[in-house]
């Protein structure tokens, strides 16, 4: 069915009317060309077309990397970063240590990994997984194998942030609140527990997943701190002597765009030198460390110590253990060593009681023979219960007849051992 031609006019006149006009407000071609020459002669700035010169500068980088580190070999300067390991790996003692190392403008693991900030830096630590009270025992354990008492020290409380509020990311309300709150504070880092807690979507998905790194890539460079999240493997499990090691890497749990957004990954595995081992003592970590900026280690064992002071107070100590190489030698050699120990004592205590057998039995008949002894303790031949008896006589405990087997040298004594 056609329009009716009055409609159709309408439209054609309304079509004419704002082509005029267009027509109107466009500049002719003489205006245009006028344009384009004042842009020729007042460029803006160039966004990616830029001289090298303003890229490189006039002088060579120094060769030291300390501006890439706030702790050398664990937190990035300005970067996002992974503290990864299962439960009972260590990882919210580790992350609070490295608070107060930073905090306080002090070298981490009595030195062992460097402050390269050469000042107390500002840290922000948003602690999600512990209870008020046990995180608020963790820090005054470790501060005071420092020497610090936490609601004392100036430098302490200047620097260190600590929070139990909820924070959820990506989530345009958080997000934003979260970033003002840190550009006003500007700290140097960031130390999150955990990923797992924070993340909204499943971080198994792709999307979800590339969603949050990219805000947290993002966040890094807008605030000027290294952002640090704690999260976990899979089911790593204890390493024990003789089990064969595994790239921890690999278990990371949820998606690969984690381990590929953080310039720095620090997976941590608990070490038990076996199932008899005294957990109040030492406990150690396996840590391996992989990423973009360059490492002065790759890997360490991480001990863990609290102790118990005169007036019932507890302190706790994180140290550098050494190589992880060593470590685990040393670790199958004391348990060589023990296992050794422990069949002689088993050998020593079996020989006791079969020794004890072949008296019952003198005692009772007079003399044991090897047949005697060997049914006795369901031997198959008599010839392998021969060296106990043998022994026995060595020690001087029986003598032996020809004709009648071992027996007591003195009747009256009844033989003791």
């Amino acid at each position: 069915m056609n329009p009716p031609a009055a409609g159709v006019d309408l439209v054609r006149k309304r079509v004419e009317e704002r082509t005029a006009l267009a027509d109107a407000d466009a500049p002719s071609c003489i205006e245009a060309d006028a344009s384009a020459a004042e842009a020729d002669a007042n460029p803006a700035k160039p966004r990616w077309v830029t001289p090298l010169i303003e890229f490189i500068g006039t002088e060579e980088p120094e060769y030291d990397d300390s501006e890439d580190w706030i702790i050398r070999d664990f937190i990035p300067r300005g970067e996002p970063a992974l503290l990864v390991g299962p439960a009972k790996s260590g990882k919210t003692w580790a992350l609070l240590d490295l608070a107060i190392a930073v905090a306080t403008g002090r070298h981490w693991l009595d030195g062992a990994q460097e402050n390269t900030l050469g000042r107390p830096g500002r840290v922000q630590a948003v602690v999600l997984e512990d209870s008020p009270r046990r995180l608020k025992k963790r820090l005054w354990e470790l501060c005071r194998a420092r020497g610090i008492r936490p609601n004392e020290d100036p430098v302490l409380a200047a620097h260190l942030s600590i929070t139990r509020a909820p924070l959820r990311l990506p989530d345009s309300r958080d997000e934003r609140a979260f970033a003002a709150e840190l550009k006003r504070w500007k700290p140097d880092v960031v130390l999150i527990d955990n990923l797992t807690r924070v993340m909204v979507g499943d971080q198994n998905k792709p999307e979800p997943a590339a969603l949050f790194t990219k805000l947290w890539i993002q966040l890094c460079t807008d605030i000027g701190a290294a952002i640090v999240f704690l999260h976990h493997t899979g089911k790593l499990g204890d390493w024990k002597p003789g089990m064969s090691t595994r790239d921890a890497f690999d278990l990371i749990r949820g998606s690969s765009d984690f381990l590929a957004a953080a310039r720095n990954a620090v997976v941590m595995f608990p070490i038990r030198a076996g199932d008899d081992e005294d957990t109040s003592g030492l406990q150690m970590s396996d840590v391996r460390i992989r990423g973009n900026l360059d490492l002065r280690r790759e890997s360490l064992v991480l001990g863990f110590e609290r102790t118990q002071g005169e007036a019932g107070r507890w302190s706790a100590q994180l140290r550098d253990c050494g190589e992880v190489s060593k470590v685990r030698a040393e670790i199958v050699a004391r348990h060589k060593e023990a296992a050794a120990a422990k069949r002689k004592e088993e050998a020593a205590a079996e020989n006791h009681r079969r020794r004890g057998i072949a008296l019952d039995i003198i005692r009772r008949e007079g003399s044991c023979s090897n047949a005697d002894l060997a049914t006795a303790l369901g031997l198959k031949s008599a010839q392998s219960a021969a060296p106990i008896l043998r022994a026995m006589l060595a020690d001087g405990l029986v003598v032996h007849d020809s004709r009648r087997g071992y027996m007591f040298p003195d009747l009256d004594k009844g033989g003791t051992e």
